[in-house]
């Protein structure tokens, strides 16, 4: 059995045919492999890959001397000791990490709000988290637009803004 500091080491999680980090272990995957981090909610980020590149990831590790753990092929796992760079990567990640969160962080909002479809004569009510997510396109081209004014989504559908009552979360 191989002894570790969890704390200082990547661990892979399968997760069917992908292999899955969490948080800073993520931050560090992403940086090195440059794969997509994707926030789950407000305290966890992921990034993931499929389970027939653990070795390419495993080889870009060892050449940065960074600790990982592979829960289902412990065998695998390497620590690296003194030498272990874990939280030297942390490090240099933080700033491209942080402003990724930034970047990121999905505005969410609360109230109503009226509008017609330019393809349709009725106006149409929503409450938001009742009929309709507070962090759908739609909620924040009304929060961001005027009554009155005409708006597009991405797909091209036009509507007018006829009432709002919404604030930012």
């Amino acid at each position: 059995m191989i002894e570790m500091k969890i704390e200082e080491t990547i661990c892979f999680k399968r997760e069917g045919y992908f292999y899955s980090v969490y948080n800073d272990d993520a931050y560090i995957i992403s940086y090195i492999m440059n794969y997509k981090l994707v926030q789950i909610n407000d305290n966890e980020i992921k990034t993931g890959f499929p389970t027939n590149l653990l070795d390419h990831v495993i080889d870009y590790l060892k050449r940065n001397k960074v600790s990982y753990y592979t829960s289902d092929q412990p065998e695998k796992s390497f620590d690296f000791g003194q030498n272990n760079r874990y939280h030297k990567m942390i490090k240099r990640n933080l700033p491209i990490v942080s402003s990724w969160l930034e970047q990121n962080k999905k505005k969410r909002y609360v109230g109503n709000f009226s509008i017609i479809f330019n393809d349709e004569l009725e106006e149409e009510k929503y409450i938001i988290e009742e009929n309709i997510s507070s962090d759908a396109e739609i909620v924040r081209l009304v929060y961001e637009n005027e009554i009155g004014k005409t708006v597009s989504l991405k797909s091209g559908e036009k509507f007018q803004i006829i009432s709002k009552n919404i604030e930012e979360k």
